[in-house]
């Protein structure tokens, strides 16, 4: 039997960190990104449509870089999203009627922030009795991985302050950096040396701290 999924987008890591938190405690396997990506970031057997739900609770905010909340949602439709609405829910600081309608008329939730914690875990017990635990997920998307082993530099999101690291290896889709500096799941990372990637920009996916003390990331582009 699998752990419930859960994704996150949200662009402030204060926020993005302490709902990660909320839901690992509940016991759930807990992707968290920065800023939505795309309306998907797992595999469905490469068509258009989805074939399989990609998580088993979607929280996301409204306001963010490149699609807001409701774009996102909307997009997660318009590719035949097979998970159930009642288990999305959007959190905003502030929201129009309009959209709060259209929020309701979909069967998505919405918290505003700061969002009350009690609410949110009632909200999430009611996702957990619709979960069916032994229908399969999605797949994570696997690009081929490309050894470097290269000395890179980097700066965090509102430093300017450049930092280094080693990119071990590094794909289409991001790159898994040996890094010496502390870094966190949600962290957006400009790469400032060039490298055959999508994009400079990046988003920590993961970090596992080593016995050495140094820490290995993964990192999505975006």
């Amino acid at each position: 039997m699998r752990k419930p999924r859960a994704i996150i987008f949200d662009d402030e890591v204060h926020v993005l960190n302490v709902l990660a938190d909320l839901l690992r405690f509940r016991g759930y396997d807990v992707l968290a990104l920065n800023e939505p990506i795309s309306a998907c970031p797992f595999d469905h057997h490469k068509t258009s449509q989805c074939l399989s739900p990609c998580a088993d609770v979607i929280i996301t905010d409204f306001q963010m870089p490149r699609m807001n909340g409701i774009e996102l949602l909307r997009r997660q439709s318009l590719r035949g999203c097979v998970m159930d609405n009642r288990n999305k829910a959007m959190i905003s600081g502030y929201m129009d009627s309009a959209r709060r309608e259209e929020l309701e008329m979909m069967k998505y939730t919405f918290f505003p922030k700061p969002f009350p914690i009690q609410r949110l875990n009632d909200w999430l017990a009611s996702c957990e009795k619709r979960i069916d635990l032994s229908l399969p997920l999605a797949s994570r998307r696997r690009e081929p991985r490309k050894p470097i082993n290269q000395q890179i530099t980097y700066v965090l999101k509102d430093s300017e302050t450049a930092l280094t690291a080693i990119a071990e290896n590094v794909s289409s889709a991001g790159l898994r950096l040996r890094l010496h500096n502390r870094i966190a799941e949600g962290d957006h990372v400009r790469i400032t040396t060039e490298l055959p990637l999508v994009s400079q920009n990046a988003s920590v996916r993961w970090v596992k701290k080593q016995q050495d003390d140094t820490y290995v990331a993964g990192l999505m582009c975006c």
